[in-house]
């Protein structure tokens, strides 16, 4: 159910390509990131890291493009999860009016990032007294939170309260292994592709050149990542916004 609301909500779609190209452009500038540092003394001379050049730039590399990434998903998510929301309740909303709310719900959100990676001793130093401790959602219930946040709550407690009286039920799993599935075919296929024009013809990115191959089968497995993602957002808000049929519980 929560899919085919997905597929027939025009903001949930806009939101998704937002964020593909928003993605796109992260891994992008990792690239050249990546190119950068690669001829950098540091990681290029062996003789200052040695074998460790390579381990290092893949570390820098994967955590800003990961950083930035999920900066530029929250969001989104946000923003797909109320549209899909908002349509499961029987009210349709527009690209303007999911950004609206995404702004209004900025600060639980904040809160809510903030918690997402507390672990550990982080916790400590990140969380105050505003925010929720990891400990305090019930188990399954977590990714009903972003929901619950854009849908109905304020604040990030107030959003974790709903988000624990939502039962969980089967089928998230079946979403993410077809995700995961589809995102293998399609960078195979961004692969096959490549090599199948090869030669001359690349992709430009901001200021490097990729050959082909590598370069479509990074784009497959980033569409296929964030449709993946996506449908997920979709089947969590589509999940939590039927959860409750008394009105006490919706905003």
């Amino acid at each position: 159910m929560s899919v085919r609301t997905y597929v027939r909500s025009p903001a949930a779609l806009a939101w998704t390509l937002a964020a593909l190209v928003g993605i796109g452009v992260t891994v992008a500038a990792g690239w050249e990131l990546a190119v950068v540092l690669a001829s950098s003394s540091a990681i290029a001379d062996a003789a200052v890291l040695g074998d460790l050049g390579a381990v290092v730039l893949a570390a820098v590399v994967l955590a800003a493009v990961g950083t930035v990434s999920a900066a530029v998903w929250l969001p989104c998510a946000a923003a797909i999860a109320y549209a899909v929301g908002r349509r499961v309740r029987g009210q349709r909303v527009s690209v303007a009016t999911t950004l609206n709310a995404v702004r209004a719900r900025s600060e639980p959100l904040y809160r809510w990032a903030k918690t997402t990676v507390a672990v550990g001793p982080l916790a400590d130093r990140l969380l105050t007294e505003n925010d929720t401790a990891p400990a305090e959602i019930a188990a399954g219930c977590g990714g009903f939170v972003l929901p619950a946040i854009v849908l109905d709550a304020a604040s990030l407690p107030a959003a974790v309260d709903r988000a624990n009286r939502v039962v969980p039920r089967p089928g998230r799993e079946r979403i993410q292994i077809g995700g995961l599935a589809g995102t293998a075919a399609l960078a195979a296929g961004g692969w096959g592709l490549g090599t199948a024009v090869g030669g001359p013809v690349a992709v430009r990115s901001v200021v490097a050149t990729l050959p082909p191959s590598p370069s479509l089968l990074v784009a497959g497995t980033v569409v296929g990542l964030v449709v993946t993602a996506a449908l997920d957002a979709a089947w969590r808000a589509g999940v939590y916004a039927a959860s409750d049929s008394d009105d006490a519980f919706r905003r």
